[in-house]
């Protein structure tokens, strides 16, 4: 396995030689007999050297290669094309050199020069090997991880073991013309939501008043901020607001802009209510617990709530927030914004907060 880079494969196919000048009239009328091969070119320039494969049996030529069906009525040669480890894809790698009983990888997420992928426990088994191919697959990667253990419930970061590359998980990443220094090992994130950020943040006028007490390293938060907004901010977990700090910093925000806190959600939420700060867009991305929270937003009617939370899929969703308060529903929205597991889906609730009719007793 160690040998990956040197995967290669022989394909036997049919060409014709065309000189330069005739290609575009060779064109014009045989393109249907031309053969399309997935990543190949179907003229080759002879005198060129490519990276992703080596014609090996014509000898450097003034004229073009041109690839054509076996059954074509051209004067035609045969021709050996290898196609060399640089051709596949890391899908094709793996499936050569993993056994036919491991599944393999269907997806990753990247995060700046990181590379995170979930891997079951049989793939597990071969997870240095993925690492390599997955890291020499993917150019500005410099770093491949696998979530190890489960998720921390307060911070919502997780252990991760390093499988190939640079044992460093600070990174920068670009979403949406802004730069967010991330402690991945430290903090959450999730690139895979950044849709679902874009279309909240259509939802945002400027000088709107925004409150995100999860706020992580801040990807709504700066975005918001530089569209105008003021933004009341929170994260229990002190390293996500040094990054949050940092990144105000980077993106060149007015820091008037943005006021952010280092405590209990609960007890920011309290405190902006007692200081009788108005908000119009409340943001609730803590899919274990968000709903939790509504509770402590009795005070802010006219206020509108987007609210990011889990539900089992065997579970009734419209049952599972009337548990928490008794929302009319026809006022409100409610969405999925992706599948997150076999049994698990994250949706959206969106509404005025009047409309959740929150229970006073909560």
């Amino acid at each position: 396995m160690e040998d990956f880079k040197n995967y290669k494969k022989i394909l036997n196919l049919k060409g014709t030689l065309v000189d330069t000048k005739d290609i575009e009239d060779f064109l014009l009328h045989n393109s249907l007999l031309m053969e399309r091969i997935n990543r190949l070119p179907q003229i080759i320039d002879l005198k060129k050297d490519y990276k992703e494969f080596s014609v090996e049996n014509i000898l450097n030529s003034e004229k073009k290669l041109v690839l054509v069906k076996k059954d074509s009525s051209l004067e035609m040669i045969d021709v050996k094309i290898t196609l060399h480890y640089e051709y596949f894809t890391y899908k094709e790698i793996l499936r050569e050199i993993l056994p036919s009983e491991v599944e393999i990888p269907q997806s990753y997420q990247t995060v700046g020069t990181i590379l995170h992928v979930n891997l079951d426990s049989n793939q597990f088994i071969y997870k240095n090997i993925i690492g390599e191919v997955l890291l020499n697959k993917n150019k500005y990667i410099k770093t491949v991880i696998t979530k190890i253990g489960v998720i921390d419930t307060v911070f919502r970061y997780f252990d991760i073991e390093v499988l190939a590359g640079v044992k460093c998980l600070h990174t920068y990443h670009q979403e949406s013309g802004c730069t967010f220094f991330i402690d991945y090992e430290k903090v959450y994130w999730n690139s895979k939501l950044q849709d679902e950020r874009n279309r909240l943040l259509k939802q945002f006028k400027k000088n709107d008043i925004i409150c995100d007490p999860f706020c992580g390293v801040g990807p709504v938060v700066i975005r918001a901020a530089k569209l105008g907004c003021k933004v009341y901010c929170n994260d229990l977990n002190p390293v996500a607001i040094d990054c949050l700090k940092k990144n105000i910093r980077l993106n060149k925000v007015c820091e008037r802009k943005i006021e952010a806190y280092n405590m209990d959600a609960k007890n920011f939420l309290l405190l902006l209510a007692d200081k009788e700060i108005g908000i119009d867009h409340f943001f609730f991305n803590l899919p274990e617990l968000s709903l939790e929270f509504v509770k402590y937003l009795k005070n802010y009617g006219s206020s509108f709530l987007h609210c990011y939370f889990f539900c089992k899929k065997n579970v009734d969703v419209n049952e599972f927030i009337q548990s928490y308060f008794k929302a009319d529903m026809n006022k409100c929205t409610l969405d999925v914004c992706r599948n997150v597991s076999p049994n698990k889906f994250m949706y959206v609730l969106r509404g005025k907060i009047k409309h959740l009719n929150i229970k006073e007793n909560n």
